[in-house]
């Protein structure tokens, strides 16, 4: 995978080396993540790279990788997620490495995720997206995630379930630009981005329409009552105070609201609509 800061530095990322490469003159002058690295130092022994890294926006990369290899090993991820239901092997741990990473740099300029720790993320963010795939029942089929944001539930259910359909639905252009280039990072093609409103969706059939902390459920509802295929599920993961509420609405059929894994309020509901309703 290539990271880009500048024209004229790219980073390339093996299983477990980053270097920091200028094509111009200095070659590779730094590796070795395992053990950490000296951003300072590294800069500093290389004038041509001083010249025009402008050493900010490098230093907050390493930095972060620095931080994502020291908290989010293979195994440490292993281990959290398994509380999810997800069992991962070493590309998926990697692909999470790259979309933290992504995550982390988009969003100290566009709004994101509040969350900002590595672990946290992957708990908060990932391990309910895996378990929401999980109890979800997906293995195929279509796939719209609605008002996705930074791609969540949506991207890590595609992760896990490679034969969905995915469609991520989002109305902030920016947001849009975000997701296309975590998913080229990722290297996870033939997800359909739309830049747009639900309600501006003319699409149907969908096997299932997740969304997350979205709000307007009752719009939300009817919205996918006419949108879900002969045999579809809305997926929802938010709070369970605003689960019991939406469990009132007579017109769909709802599960029981399972508990998301390591919380106490926060819950994944599953409905379909309920026939002649």
């Amino acid at each position: 995978a290539y990271f880009y800061l500048c024209s004229r530095i790219d980073f390339r990322w093996s299983t477990r080396d980053y270097r920091i490469f200028d094509p111009r003159s200095c070659g590779p002058f730094c590796c070795g993540f395992r053990g950490g690295i000296s951003v300072s130092r590294t800069i500093a022994s290389c004038a041509s790279c001083r010249s025009f890294a402008k050493a900010g926006p490098l230093i907050r990369f390493v930095k972060i990788m620095n931080s994502l290899y020291a908290t989010l090993s293979d195994v440490r991820m292993q281990s959290v997620l398994r509380l999810y239901g997800v069992e991962t092997d070493s590309e998926l741990c990697e692909k999470i490495r790259i979309y933290v990473s992504t995550l982390l740099q988009w969003n100290a300029k566009i709004s994101l995720t509040t969350i900002t720790d590595p672990e946290q993320i992957l708990r908060v963010h990932f391990g309910e997206s895996f378990f929401a795939a999980n109890v979800s029942g997906i293995v195929n089929g279509r796939v719209a995630d609605i008002g996705t944001g930074a791609g969540f539930p949506g991207i890590p259910i595609r992760m896990v379930r490679q034969a969905v359909q995915l469609t991520l639905v989002e109305a902030v252009a920016k947001k849009v630009a975000f997701l296309g280039e975590v998913l080229r990072k990722i290297n996870i093609s033939g997800v359909h981005i739309i830049r747009c409103r639900m309600e501006d969706i003319s699409d149907a059939g969908f096997d299932l329409i997740t969304a997350r902390a979205l709000g307007k459920y009752n719009d939300l509802l009817r919205w996918s009552k006419a949108r879900l295929s002969q045999t579809g599920k809305i997926v929802l993961l938010l709070g369970r105070a605003e689960a019991e509420y939406l469990s009132q609405n007579a017109e769909w059929v709802w599960n029981e609201p399972k508990i998301v894994p390591d919380t106490s309020a926060r819950v994944v509901l599953i409905g379909s609509p309920r026939q002649n309703s």
